[in-house]
């Protein structure tokens, strides 16, 4: 099997200057700056889509939305359809299948269990192979990959970049056998190690318990900015 064409797709200039980078001299691999209908119009080779949703495939928001909108209810019916005889209802974080629909295969590789923020930004990594190994074995090619993460995820852009980036390079160049040596060659530099432990240092916030009232204007940004308090909580 061998990678697909790889179209890294999203309308925020922070993340697509941040796979630029990280993907940099990865031949296969295309940066755009688009929304999901207009990507769509403009590149009728690509035949397959990858949908980074939840694990119960309920596509009413954000990227999934745009994919529904796009191909229809009966495409969001057909994943869930498949959760609910495939996966007994849940599908696991990262891991991926792939359904089919109005000649265009669809790979539902749900990064969060419901929408919430990433914990642990691995999965990151993990949802990329997923989805990519998924579509290698559906030899699809040309795929479409969103930011797995970086919506509601919160996961920084260059976090997204790096991680997705990775899993791209080990599925280029694959072992020939399995060793202690080669797993530990696979650790990550010590700068994305670093870059994660800062994810996962900051704290949660329990809304239900929480004063927002002695919160200072930044501190307020913050909290709004990565999710963990809304507009509403402050009034």
């Amino acid at each position: 099997m061998s990678l697909p064409t790889i179209y890294l797709l999203d309308v925020a200039p922070g993340m697509t200057d941040a796979w630029a980078h990280a993907f940099e001299g990865i031949p296969g691999a295309h940066v755009v700056q688009d929304d999901f209908a207009g990507f769509m119009d403009a590149h009728p080779q690509v035949d397959c889509i990858v949908a980074p949703g939840n694990s119960y495939g309920l596509m009413d928001a954000g990227y999934d939305a745009a994919i529904v909108s796009y191909y229809g209810e009966g495409l969001k019916h057909a994943v869930q359809r498949k959760i609910l005889d495939d996966w007994f209802g849940e599908q696991p974080v990262g891991t991926s299948m792939s359904i089919e629909h109005a000649g265009m295969t669809l790979v539902h590789t749900p990064v969060m269990r419901v929408p919430s923020v990433v914990r642990d930004p691995m999965v990151v990594y993990h949802a990329t192979r997923s989805a990519l190994i998924e579509a290698m074995c559906g030899g699809v090619k040309a795929v479409v990959v969103p930011a797995f993460g970086a919506g509601c995820g919160k996961v920084p852009h260059d976090v997204v970049a790096r991680l997705m980036a990775q899993a791209y390079r080990q599925l280029a160049n694959p072992p020939a056998e399995l060793s202690w040596r080669y797993a530990h060659s696979l650790d990550l530099p010590d700068s994305l190690q670093h870059a994660l432990r800062e994810v996962q240092s900051i704290p949660l916030v329990d809304r239900s318990d929480f004063d927002y009232s002695d919160l200072d204007s930044l501190k307020r940004e913050r909290l709004i900015s990565r999710g963990y308090a809304t507009e509403g909580d402050f009034e």
